[in-house]
């Protein structure tokens, strides 16, 4: 299927027809996954992918990328559920409204071969100065000690058939807040470690979403011995980050990153070998010159993921052992899915 987008052809002269929806051949055959990506390859080709990769066995009124995306997976994680103190040894599971059991039935059926599970992101809501709470208060600080020696009732949650996926902080600034002594400790009573391998930058620092050499020296810290590494699973970003001489720094919406995609008058994204990802430039950005206020004129520097990135990180995970874990799945091209 091919259609025409007029908006795409007011700043991207060469840009011929855009291809949407299922094809007959993969993003590898179409010669995609390439370092030299262009803007029009990306335009072009973004909304679509491979026909094999899609079950036809449901509904045909439902989209079928959709389908296609949840059976790829092993878990899937809504971030619904918060955790809220609400007095001493008093803990509340709150947000529960925003339960979707409409979209629970529906991913349970378009998951039905593969089984993919449903595990809700819990988030804490506690404050800092209730976790030094849990120190002070003499039968919590019982209860602390109680689940520290039994490994946080691990053993318990397997043998009624849960699981639990436990969130662990990446290397920054050169140090771990999550040692391989942690790591080793936990082994044995989680599921698997999702490692949040993305954010690599910040508004104070523009740059890469997430430097390969970075994700793998954090994955080699954490857990030198690779016979280990399957319960890793490395955090891939679907999303990126704009960054703007007048404005800082910002996470960027697909439709906000076709539009740069259109505005930049080079011929190829630049490519940092180092990092492993693409960016794109709209004029001549300068780092040094960034000020914090919300305008959106002037330069701008944008990373966000390409299929060679992905590719590149994917790589990676395989040759290191790992599983992955994508932050932010909506937000990702419809072609990114070739890839899985």
């Amino acid at each position: 299927m091919e259609r025409v987008h007029e908006n795409f052809h007011s700043s991207r002269k060469s840009l011929k027809s855009i291809k949407s929806g299922p094809q007959n051949s993969g993003v590898f055959d179409r010669n995609l996954v390439s370092e030299k990506t262009t803007p029009e390859d990306i335009l072009q080709n973004y909304d679509s992918y491979f026909q094999d990769t899609i079950s036809h066995r449901f509904d045909v009124t439902k989209p079928t990328i959709i389908r296609m995306k949840w059976e790829k997976f092993t878990h899937i994680s809504p971030a619904w559920f918060g955790i809220k103190r609400i007095s001493s040894m008093n803990f509340e599971i709150i947000d529960i409204e925003y339960v979707d059991k409409t979209w629970l039935t529906y991913i349970r059926n378009a998951t039905e071969k593969t089984r993919s599970k449903i595990v809700p992101r819990v988030c804490s809501r506690v404050p800092d100065d209730d976790f030094d709470n849990l120190f002070r208060n003499v039968k919590e600080k019982i209860l602390s000690r109680y689940a520290q020696n039994n490994a946080f009732g691990g053993e318990i949650l397997a043998n009624d058939g849960l699981e639990i996926i436990l969130v662990i902080p990446p290397k920054k600034n050169g140090r771990l807040s999550f040692s391989e002594t942690h790591f080793d400790k936990l082994f044995d009573h989680v599921t698997a470690f999702s490692l949040t391998t993305y954010d690599y930058s910040s508004p104070t620092r523009p740059g890469p979403n997430a430097s390969i050499d970075w994700m793998e020296d954090t994955i080699k810290s954490i857990c030198p011995n690779q016979n280990k590494r399957a319960k890793i699973l490395v955090g891939l970003n679907f999303y990126g980050y704009d960054f703007s001489e007048s404005s800082g720094g910002q996470a960027i919406t697909t439709d906000e990153y076709f539009q740069n995609l259109q505005k930049t008058t080079a011929k190829t994204l630049l490519y940092d070998p180092s990092a492993a990802e693409h960016s794109s430039n709209i004029g001549k950005f300068n780092a040094s010159r960034i000020k914090f206020f919300r305008e959106f004129d002037g330069p701008h520097q944008i990373f966000y993921p390409s299929l060679y990135s992905i590719q590149k990180r994917i790589d990676l995970c395989k040759k290191l052992g790992t599983g992955i874990a994508i932050w932010e799945l909506e937000k990702g091209l419809n072609y990114f899915y070739d890839l899985l």
